[in-house]
């Protein structure tokens, strides 16, 4: 990256800290994310007796561009409000003489013009710090892994095996297990790579694309990467051309990106609708047309032409609705796009014929989040790969079927909520699979209670404990859940009408209206839980789900504001 700097060296009178601190007020008057103030006070000679720095991100309250914000800064110490010591610059004694103080305020290169405001620039009494406690850790939480697509695959040499991309919080990966001898490894992506990991395609030549903060090309036969430049958002989506290009769809700007997998280089080509979201499904004819199923506000179906960069509106907009649009590619060449009832066939950016599915779908090994291709080609296949049970099962050409460990370094699940539960015991929600697990504060140790196959990939957002249970509520059904402390940990019934054996077990849901709570309380009564959060994909609003502890009945207030989340 490429800063700029705007930078003014204050001389002041002499002067030594003894004790006292820096105060300043500044302002960002353009603001920008990613927008940077250094403060570094200098002696005659030009050492460094103290430095500070603030950096602009979306979750501060800092440089808030319409105001002035004070900052204080106490060599050795720290600032506040973001202000954060910069101690490995510093190489003069905290008594040195302060002649001169150098503010420098840097931006990556923008054409927004610098402007900032600094004033009452002051020594002040030092603040009173908190004390600092050490943090203890006590290991990964979740001790796994989602697997959040796999496909099965020969090398070069005809030797087979599986391709699994897992998601977890320790640095990205993926695994290769040899389907004969059963032996994982597991190659780490390159470092300052970051993301989750939703679309990719494995190529014939062995070329594995996926869209990360990176794109990266991992090639399976020499297990090595190439980054091919930078992503935009969450890849959800791939589609090959005839040409080896490989075309990558994301969100949450509906971007298309282009990867040259023999040069190792990507072209972003930019938002392929203005509005919506979420690119979901990409397809390519024969001619080189590439569609795009878009939604979920309104759907929409696109086709983009290589050669002009010109897209094309293929569903009318009287058409367009809750959801999205989706594309495949037929075995004849052409591509089949559909929205509700509205069916087409496509070939070289325009509609051929109207009211038509596709006959015979073209089998690429293209991925989506929960994709599983589980065909080797030579009669083998894939029964089993699970990175939660740490197992794979495989069935070769003659039926006979071998089981294998599947032995992987896991950097845990993402924790996404907490309560204090019974007797202060810290119960925790795992997201990307859903787990229940408590940690037991005298002891040090970390219970994984279970995995919730009805919830599977989502989590409880948020949990409140109530006399001897714990409430959760949760993403992606909108259901609220009670598990009993003095129970066994059990989801064994998918039915949530038949599951009352389950513990935790359902007590009701608001799939459309609360489809990712973020809030749940019990009514201070003790009568009701109450859950609230955003509503479904594509939709505005959202509602409280408000269950009765003593009648077991549930209501909902929905939309309290119009167009406003709970």
């Amino acid at each position: 990256k490429r800063f700029e700097y705007l930078a003014f060296s204050l001389p002041v009178t002499p002067f030594k800290f003894s004790g006292r601190s820096l105060s300043v007020e500044f302002m960002d008057c353009t603001l920008v994310m990613g927008d940077s103030l250094y403060v570094k006070c200098l002696t005659e000679d030009g050492r460094i007796v103290s430095s500070f720095k603030a950096m602009y991100s979306p979750s501060m309250t800092t440089f808030l561009g319409d105001r002035f914000v004070k900052y204080v800064m106490t060599p050795g110490k720290g600032g506040d409000n973001g202000m954060k010591l910069c101690a490995d610059q510093v190489n003069a004694p905290l008594d040195g003489i302060v002649t001169r103080i150098l503010f420098q305020f840097g931006r990556e290169a923008s054409s927004i013009p610098m402007e900032v405001r600094l004033k009452n620039l002051m020594l002040v009494e030092t603040p009173v710090y908190p004390e600092v406690i050490a943090c203890e850790d006590y290991g990964v939480g979740i001790n796994s892994a989602e697997l959040r697509s796999s496909v099965a695959f020969t090398d070069a040499k005809g030797h087979p095996f599986v391709l699994g991309t897992p998601l977890d919080m320790g640095r990205p990966y993926l695994l290769v297990t040899d389907a004969i001898t059963g032996k994982t490894q597991q190659y780490y992506m390159p470092e300052g790579v970051t993301g989750a990991a939703f679309g990719s395609i494995l190529t014939d030549d062995g070329k594995y694309v996926i869209g990360m903060s990176d794109i990266l090309v991992f090639d399976v036969n020499t297990r090595e990467y190439t980054s091919a430049g930078k992503g935009d958002g969450d890849t959800l989506c791939a589609g090959l051309a005839p040409d080896g290009t490989v075309y990558l769809g994301s969100s949450p700007r509906s971007v298309m990106i282009a990867v040259d997998t023999a040069s190792g280089t990507s072209r972003n080509l930019g938002r392929m609708d203005d509005r919506e979201a979420y690119l979901n499904t990409i397809a390519v004819d024969r001619e080189g047309t590439v569609y795009c199923g878009i939604g979920t506000a309104r759907a929409n179906i696109v086709a983009y032409d290589p050669a002009s960069g010109k897209r094309t509106q293929l569903l009318p907009e009287h058409l367009r609705g809750l959801g999205s649009g989706s594309v495949v590619e037929g075995e004849d060449g052409f591509v089949y796009a559909s929205f509700g009832n509205y069916r087409i066939k496509c070939l070289g950016g325009k509609v051929v014929e109207e009211n038509v599915s596709c006959p015979k779908r073209r089998l690429r090994k293209t991925l989506k989040y929960g994709t599983h291709l589980k065909e080797f080609g030579n009669g083998m296949k894939v029964l089993e790969y699970d990175l939660t049970k740490r197992e794979m099962t495989v069935e070769s050409a003659d039926g006979r079927r071998n089981g294998f460990k599947i032995d992987y370094v896991s950097g845990g699940l993402d924790l996404t909520s907490m309560a204090l539960g019974a007797e202060g015991v810290p119960y925790f929600s795992s997201a990307h699979p859903n787990h229940l697990g408590r940690f037991e504060i005298a002891s040090g140790k970390i219970v994984d209670l279970g995995y919730n196959r009805i919830i599977n990939g989502g989590n409880f957002c948020n949990m409140v404990a109530h006399g001897d249970k714990l409430y959760g509520c949760e993403y992606s059904g909108g259901r609220l859940w009670e598990y009993s402390y003095d129970k066994p940990y059990s989801v064994v019934a998918d039915d949530a009408e038949k599951a009352v054996e389950n513990n935790p077990r359902i007590l009701g849901q608001w799939k459309d209206e609360v489809t990712r709570p973020r809030a749940i309380a019990v009514h201070p009564s003790g009568k009701e839980v109450v859950m609230g959060g955003f509503a479904g994909y594509g939709l505005t609003g959202g509602g409280l789900g408000i269950h009765n502890l003593e009648t077991g009945a549930n209501r909902l207030i929905k939309e309290v504001l119009p167009g406003e989340s709970c």
